[in-house]
């Protein structure tokens, strides 16, 4: 509800990169580039955003609906010491694939883009509120 009252329906942001955990991907994308690259990311970790930049290359783009919710139980698929591992070998293979800057650029438009970047002020404002209230009760 809080994402639908931020965001108008129809606003879409398009951005280079987009987190797999709740990935839509239609069929003519997959036809076209093909599906998540197990050999270089044989346990996650990056696979995601190649294929976000594999997709671009062939001539898609990537958006992210804003007005809407998705909970994901964070870095539960494996034992932090493994998950950081991953992260590492995933980052330097995706930086590999797609060089430096080309990463380098993709985060930060993430992070700069206007809409995102209310987005997540306003979530966090609520989130502060939240543990604020948790506070106060105990």
């Amino acid at each position: 509800a809080y994402c639908e009252r931020w965001a108008p329906a129809s606003a879409v942001v398009r951005t280079s990169l987009a987190h797999g955990f709740c990935l839509g991907v239609s069929r003519t994308v997959i036809e076209t580039v093909g599906v998540f690259d197990e050999v270089n990311f044989p346990q996650g970790y990056g696979e995601e955003n190649d294929y976000c930049f594999r997709a671009m290359d062939a001539g898609f783009s990537c958006t992210i609906a804003i007005n809407t919710f998705i909970w994901h139980a964070k870095s539960r698929s494996y034992p932090d010491a493994q998950r950081r591992e991953l992260m590492e070998t995933g980052n330097t293979k995706l930086r590999e694939l797609h060089g430096n800057e080309r990463v380098i650029r993709a985060i930060q438009s993430m992070r700069d883009e206007p809409l995102l970047r209310r987005m997540r002020i306003e979530a966090q404002a609520l989130w502060d509120e939240r543990v604020s209230q948790l506070d106060t009760t105990r």
